[in-house]
């Protein structure tokens, strides 16, 4: 299984301890995909920490990666279940638990004949 991440928004505040734009919460979006084309989505909003002054990045200085980081540091354990949640999903795309059949009185479609 592999997984990847979007973070289609960050929420900040304008002003924090002299800091500008500081980000307050994270909308993430994780997707887990298995290689067969099987693939589901989980998304939410994970609040952060206040600034640490020594270790401060501008907004406009943020990496997908750095962001990436603080979201998982966030969650800590909570991971581990969201990306066992995913390939639960993933598993039963792959092998669904229901299906739809024929019922077993009604004629198979015949083929058109052809001239």
């Amino acid at each position: 299984m592999t997984y990847s991440w979007d973070f289609p928004a960050l929420h900040v505040a304008r002003s924090v301890d002299g800091q500008s734009n500081v980000v307050t919460d994270v909308d993430w979006m994780l997707t887990a995909r298995d290689g067969e084309g099987h693939s589901a989505s989980l998304a939410g909003r994970v609040g952060m920490a206040g600034p640490d002054p020594d270790i401060f990045t501008d907004f406009d200085s943020l990496t997908r990666e750095q962001v990436q980081a603080w979201v998982e540091a966030q969650m800590g354990d909570d991971l581990d279940v969201l990306k066992a949640r995913l390939d639960a999903m993933v598993a039963e795309m792959a092998d669904p638990p229901v299906a739809i059949l024929t019922p077993p009185w009604a004629a198979p479609a015949q083929p058109e004949p052809e001239n």
